[in-house]
């Protein structure tokens, strides 16, 4: 068996008394006498006192970010607060390599915290696949969370900036948030837009919604993760959406509740999508699958979202709970370029 004497050694003495031996340190030969530890020593490391550290590492710069990890339903982000790092440093590569699930921290997102000129605060956002993103139900929820625990005033009416506009939050209770959401542009007044798109062996009726991020919602049966995880990727890059689209499978149950499955863009399968739901329950409700001014029960694999959509489309609300999972410290600057 090796053992190893770890030893410090000062630069002016070359003797070291031990607690039970003395160490002799020459140029050239280490001796170690009298030791008697208790076992032989077959190898000594030698530690400085004051370590030399390489030039290149004492010109490096601090890189290590705070972060906090929530989740609104399993749809999971990584959050930081915007102190010493800015917008333009989440490059594409540094997300996907923090959100990745093997080699990363791993999440659906990250959303950053800033100060803003139109609201008490702004929330960026960019998918798993270092994309930008305009908005997310679940992340605002998670953001309204993280701004609780990191000591910022949420015992009244918040307004959020984000891509998809500003947006009003309430830290209710026990962890639920509730927001508002984008109303929906449905590029005319008749409704969503109606189209037919083709996927692999299947024709679907999409309806095109945009609330503050663009969406295709198909109503139908049942679907399961593996046929959104089959369909979703190519309905996603249809040309029909040029920015790409979040792609809702909905099954619905009554005027108030529906079954929901949504591949994300930029993500993939998520087991919730705030966003998705909100557009879900605008379409359904101007189609007439549900009722307006009453909370539609959205379900998905994560939990379950309330919608609630006013009758001329004025307000959209969601409401639901986030959780922290974990925080800690990420050499984020440094991880790639």
């Amino acid at each position: 068996m090796s053992v190893h004497l770890m030893l410090n050694y000062s630069n002016i003495h070359n003797e070291i008394r031990v607690r039970k031996g003395v160490c002799l340190v020459t140029k050239n030969l280490l001796y170690c006498v009298s030791t008697r530890i208790g076992t032989n020593a077959t190898e000594i490391l030698v530690l400085p006192s004051q370590p030399r550290v390489p030039k290149s590492a004492r010109l490096a710069p601090v890189t290590m970010f705070h972060f906090s990890k929530y989740h609104g339903l399993g749809n999971d982000f990584l959050l930081f607060d915007g102190h010493g790092i800015s917008p333009e440093q989440f490059t594409p590569e540094r997300v996907r390599k923090v959100c990745h699930r093997q080699t990363g921290v791993g999440a659906d997102g990250v959303l950053l915290r800033t100060n803003s000129d139109l609201a008490v605060h702004r929330m960026w956002l960019w998918n798993a696949d270092g994309s930008p993103a305009e908005i997310s139900g679940n992340g605002l929820r998670c953001f309204v969370l993280f701004l609780k625990d990191r000591g910022y005033d949420v015992s009244g009416e918040l307004t959020i900036e984000t891509g998809g506009g500003v947006q009003r939050a309430w830290y209710r209770r026990d962890n639920v948030v509730e927001t508002t959401m984008p109303s929906p542009d449905f590029s005319n007044s008749a409704g969503p837009r109606s189209l037919t798109l083709s996927a692999h062996d299947q024709t679907f009726d999409v309806l095109a919604v945009n609330v503050g991020n663009p969406h295709g919602v198909i109503f139908g049966p049942e679907r399961d993760i593996p046929f959104a995880e089959k369909y979703g990727p190519n309905l996603e890059k249809n040309s029909a959406f040029p920015e790409g689209a979040n792609i809702e499978f909905v099954n619905v149950m009554s005027p108030d509740s529906c079954r929901l499955v949504v591949w994300e863009r930029g993500a993939g399968i998520t087991l919730a999508c705030g966003s998705g739901s909100v557009a879900t329950a605008c379409a359904g409700c101007a189609i007439g699958h549900f009722r307006f001014d009453t909370p539609i029960a959205v379900h998905q694999p994560g939990g379950t979202l309330h919608i609630t959509v006013a009758h001329d489309f004025s307000e959209i609300r969601q409401r639901s709970i986030a959780e922290k999972v974990f925080e800690g410290e990420i050499d984020l600057l440094r991880s790639a370029p």
